[in-house]
């Protein structure tokens, strides 16, 4: 693929990332300096995780608890890499900012192999559906967590699968088991996808494909040989490749994830155990359990297209939906909300290009031209003789039929003119099942508050002439006082409202873990409701073990600061 190509199939992925990273930034700006009502202490977490890694410390989280190593609770040693990050950008801030862009980026692979598939429009509204997903949306608005770096991962190994490049997908696959625990079995079921698409020709057909003759393509030779055949043994090694290297990615992922839950997070937890694993009373008792569940469900198919189902990669999302649905947690089986459905997101977008691509497979086989005579979009591939024929002045030997020359990359694909109907119209109507059911769906997501005059109160407020009428601008000027009282390295339990605000300035820990005797206690408006008391100094000298008493420092607008005495 020539640059021009390049080019033409960057800007719409590029329109997509760019327009995908800012509305996410602005809502997580938005919902930060706005001081908005805090979805968990995950945030808070992370933060004093990346403020240890930052200075090279073990990362000890008062938040979870007292002496509380965060090594044992998941296993995500890719989060090492905010440590740079919070040593440049020392706030939670820069946390939902990375990420954001972790899951805009995503977008950039998928958006590409679209448009070369389809076309640049086509491209554009199915990466904007999808960078602006129900997943993508659920988890900008529960901020920060470990799954934003298996965005972009997912997403190449997802082009990759398409592309039927067997090795890239196993590369882009195995860092998966470095973001969280559950990622090695994701990474078994992307190696039981390969299998199943190198053994059965139906499913490896795929890009490009050569004459009537039975022989399939793949991603190592499409373009054949001199004479515009594509090489049996060439296909067959591919296969054969991939399922050498799909019981390889079996057999990692089992070792990953058995590795992780049954040597490492037990050697670094409190308890010596994997805090997450299904026992007798880890089953649902909502109701509405199924559903929910069912619900996600349908939202995964429509998301997909609906012949996504029909594809190996889908697979890919089992064993997400298993733990998800065999917990008790009731916030594990929503669709709307949360981030655990955001690695579903590329999963199901590669399912559905994946039969994109199969079905316009079928092109070449009713034009009964060779591959390498059609390239992105139905355009003539010239071959090497004809090159040399037009650069000796010999334009006029060079025809359509010399289709030899080394192959290209990526891989082209036969044109859309050359397609079955029946094949053009199950595309169509997928590819417009998965844009409806994102537009669709846009009003009920979080994002959608964006849209909502009032979704900035402070800059709304700077507009007013009357004081008295900044209330929010008010409430949020009284946290920073809370905040910037508190010293430099102090020691503070707090709620989760000023949780994550206070990470870069002491050692935080949470009312409901922390253990008694911190230096400062800050209350806010919200506090009776989770501590039982309206008095600060009251609460720190009833929860005491030392028998300390707490002096009432700040008292405004039910904010309060106790500090120990002594």
């Amino acid at each position: 693929m020539n640059l021009k190509e390049q080019n033409r199939h960057s800007i719409p992925a590029a329109i997509v990332v760019v327009i995908g990273a800012w509305v996410m930034i602005y809502y997580s700006i938005v919902q930060w300096e706005t001081m908005k009502p805090v979805p968990s202490w995950d945030l808070a977490i992370f933060s004093e995780l990346a403020k240890a890694y930052a200075h090279f410390q073990t990362p000890i989280v008062p938040v979870k608890g007292d002496g509380y190593n965060l090594l044992g609770d998941h296993f995500h040693p890719i989060l090492i890499l905010l440590g740079p990050i919070w040593r440049l950008f020392p706030t939670p801030l820069s946390l939902l900012i990375t990420q954001d862009l972790l899951l805009a980026f995503s977008a950039w692979p998928l958006t590409r192999l679209a448009s070369r598939l389809t076309n640049q429009w086509v491209a554009g509204g199915l990466g904007l559906v999808y960078v602006l997903s129900w997943g993508m949306q659920g988890a900008v608005a529960a901020q920060f967590h470990e799954i934003a770096f298996a965005m972009p991962l997912l997403a190449y190994a997802s082009v990759a699968f398409v592309e039927r490049r067997w090795g890239a997908v196993t590369a882009w696959s195995a860092p998966l088991v470095l973001v969280k625990e559950d990622m090695g079995l994701t990474v078994l079921m992307i190696g039981v996808a390969v299998i199943l698409t190198s053994a059965v020709p139906a499913w490896y057909r795929s890009c490009t494909v050569i004459r009537p003759g039975g022989r399939g393509a793949d991603g190592l030779d499409a373009a054949g040989d001199a004479a515009g055949n594509a090489p049996k043994d060439d296909a067959a090694r591919n296969r054969r490749r991939g399922l050498r290297l799909g019981v390889g990615m079996i057999v990692g992922g089992i070792a990953a994830f058995l590795f992780a839950i049954q040597v490492f997070l037990p050697a670094f937890n409190i308890n010596g155990v994997w805090d997450y694993g299904l026992s007798s009373q880890d089953q649902p008792t909502s109701p509405d359990a199924l559903t929910h569940k069912a619900m996600v469900v349908v939202m995964l198919i429509l998301t997909s297209g609906v012949v996504g189902v029909t594809s190996p990669w889908l697979l890919v999302v089992l064993p997400t939906l298993a733990w998800r649905f065999l917990g008790s947690v009731e916030f594990y089986w929503v669709w709307d909300n949360w981030h655990y459905n955001a690695t579903l997101m590329p999963i199901a977008l590669g399912a559905l290009l994946d039969v994109v691509a199969r079905r316009r497979a079928h092109g070449s086989y009713v034009a009964d031209h060779p591959v390498r005579q059609v390239g992105v979009d139905g355009r003539a591939v010239m071959g090497r003789s004809a090159r040399a024929a037009l650069a000796s002045g010999e334009a006029g030997t060079a025809g359509e039929s010399d289709v030899d020359g080394p192959r290209r990359r990526p891989t082209a694909f036969p044109t859309w003119l050359t397609v079955p109907m029946r094949h053009r119209f199950v595309v169509a109507t997928s590819i417009l099942t998965a844009v409806a059911t994102g537009v669709l769906t846009a009003p009920y997501l979080p994002l959608w508050q964006a849209t909502n005059k009032n979704f900035d109160p402070l800059a709304a407020e700077a507009k007013q002439s009357d004081e008295a009428k900044r209330t929010e601008t008010h409430r949020v000027a009284v946290a920073h006082e809370v905040i910037a009282t508190i010293p430099e390295g102090a020691t503070v339990v707090t709620d989760l409202s000023l949780l994550a605000y206070l990470v870069p300035r002491a050692e935080v820990s949470w009312a409901g873990t922390s253990g008694p005797d911190k230096e400062y206690i800050v209350m806010t408006p919200t506090s009776a409701n989770q501590w039982g008391s309206s008095d600060a100094a009251a609460w720190g000298k009833k929860h005491s073990k030392q028998g300390a008493t707490y002096t009432l420092i700040y008292n405004k607008d039910n904010y309060q600061i106790a500090k120990r005495d002594g």
